[in-house]
């Protein structure tokens, strides 16, 4: 089976919500998260309770599964839990406890996306699905193959799924039509006499009108398709140029933030008070995570340094800060959020990755505090670093694994960048402006963890808050970025193409091979080992 994507098959387009999210169990939003997200998917397609699992771990994925709890995060979604369920780690054990049988194995097929998993799978009558699928970042997913079928399915779709044999194709699709399906813009393959047909739907068909279409001649499969998040109502088209749509702002005298909400309105159908309300829910977790992270006492794998947002905490208040209370501030923020997604002990919201989940947060609460803005005004300023995170994912990806450390804490600084200046009062240009600045200089950051989220991840968050409130000190103060932020994006892209596979999760150069990253590795490879006994 081929695991190569056509290049030809577009990227789906992004909202804020795609940025801001999922609510996750960590460490991994792409490792962790994401591959849960196509456990879940692979359950609706094959819609029923399985009866044995197999899985095929690929690239980073292979690599990073056992610290990253990949195999518990696929099989928690099979089993239906969300990403943020607090069972994850225990989802094996639960599976075998219902008499289904899993197992898996690490391959080392060359594949085109490191975050590359397949998962087999069947039920008590006899029904089988091959799911091929890839993690993209942050969280998102791309189901790429079904049953040999190429596909590209991204968990935003409602509707149906139907495999048929290629005489009943007409049969089916008649059927479709007159249940009032759409069939313009549907996907469909032929293989080996085999039809596959996906055609999107606003409104569920129902449960009768399934089964009458299971039992039409020549029908193998039928699966209803719900979407994992928001439900997409219009497709808007990606951001072609976030600095044109700044322009048009600063013309049109309104925020960056607000033009943003005006385009979730559009794509989700939801008001402007729907979509505040939806950030203010995600605002609530992210404040929960600071709080439980600067409360200290999280779990924390032997031999890894611990509370470091309390110890800095309590730094502060004997001694007060050296170079900046609300620099220090942010620093302790940040590393309280990042270091409850690596204790896995709470949910956090990708912000844009679990990985660097702390450090927009970070910086938009001590902002806040500072400028005494309400969770609010928060909310808001949180959907101007939500388009600047849709241009990043578009442009360059969220994934570490893909082009480096650079597209998760590099995306992470920008976007607190922007909403930090947003919350300032910037116009649209300069919050563009911070946003290109911080981003400038994560350039070539590499993905180089000698223990995931530990080793140096949770650090690097502090000093990307640090770089994003320097940056917007500058263009608060009318410095301007000399590249704009959507070639700045391209500039990143282009360095993430060049980076060798070595700087990009893969664990064999950079901090991982120093003599005391190897030596922190093997006891913590150890550790793993015997937790999985």
């Amino acid at each position: 089976m081929s695991l190569k994507s056509k290049e030809d098959r577009m990227q789906p387009t992004l909202g804020v919500f795609d940025i801001f999210g999922p609510v996750m169990v960590g460490p991994s939003s792409s490792h962790t998260a994401g591959v849960s997200r196509l456990g879940s998917m692979t359950r609706q397609i094959l819609g029923k309770e399985p009866t044995r699992i197999h899985l095929d771990l690929f690239g980073s994925v292979g690599i990073n599964y056992l610290e990253c709890n990949s195999h518990n995060a696929i099989i928690s979604g099979m089993l239906g839990w969300k990403p943020d369920d607090l069972r994850l780690s225990k989802a094996i054990a639960e599976a075998c406890q219902r008499g289904i049988k899993v197992d898996w194995q690490v391959r080392d097929t060359p594949v085109e996306h490191p975050n590359t998993v397949r998962i087999i799978t069947g039920a008590a009558d006899g029904t089988v699905v091959e799911m091929a699928g890839i993690s993209t970042g942050g969280g998102k997913i791309r189901v790429v193959e079904i049953n040999g079928h190429r596909v590209g399915l991204d968990g935003k779709e409602q509707g149906l799924l139907v495999i048929t044999d290629s005489s009943s194709k007409q049969a089916a699709l008649d059927f479709l039509k007159k249940k009032g399906m759409p069939l313009s813009g549907i996907q469909e393959s032929v293989k080996s006499g085999e039809y596959l047909v996906v055609v999107n739907a606003r409104e569920p068909l129902g449960e009768s009108t399934l089964e009458k279409l299971r039992g039409l001649a020549g029908v193998t499969l039928v699966s209803e398709l719900k979407a994992l998040d928001h439900n997409v109502m219009n497709d808007v088209g990606p951001v072609e140029s976030i600095q044109k749509m700044a322009q048009a702002a600063e013309a049109g005298g309104i925020s960056l933030a607000e033009v943003f909400l005006e385009r979730e309105q559009e794509r989700l159908g939801l008001t402007r008070v729907e979509l505040l309300a939806e950030m203010l829910k995600l605002v609530k977790v992210m404040r929960n995570a600071v709080e439980t992270g600067l409360a200290g006492g999280l779990p924390s794998f032997p031999g890894l340094p611990g509370d470091n947002a309390p110890r800095m905490g309590k730094s502060l208040r004997e001694k007060g800060d050296y170079f900046g209370d609300t620099l220090a501030k942010a620093i302790v923020n940040s590393l309280a959020v990042v270091e409850v997604c690596a204790s896995r002990s709470l949910p956090v919201v990708a912000a844009p990755t679990g990985g660097a989940s702390g450090t927009v947060l970070g910086v938009v609460v001590t902002v806040a505090e500072v400028l005494k803005k309400n969770d609010e005004d928060i909310a808001l300023a949180l959907f101007a670093a939500g388009g600047v995170g849709i241009v990043m994912a578009q442009r360059v990806g969220l994934s570490g694994s893909v082009a480096g450390c650079q597209a998760e804490c590099g995306a992470a600084s920008a976007m607190a960048a922007a909403a930090a200046a947003q919350l300032a009062g910037a116009t649209p240009t300069q919050v563009l402006d911070a946003a290109g600045i911080t981003l400038k200089n994560h350039l070539g950051q590499v993905c180089d963890p000698a223990v995931e989220l530990g080793v140096p991840c949770i650090k690097r968050n502090g000093i990307s808050a640090a770089m994003a409130l320097a940056s917007s000190e500058m263009a608060l103060a009318g410095v301007r970025s000399a590249i704009p932020f959507d070639e700045v994006a391209d500039a990143m892209a282009e360095i993430g193409g060049c980076l060798p596979p070595a700087f990009k999760a893969m664990r064999t150069v950079g901090l991982v091979a120093t003599p005391t990253g190897m030596a922190l590795r093997e006891r913590f490879e150890t550790y793993l080992s015997r937790q999985a006994k």
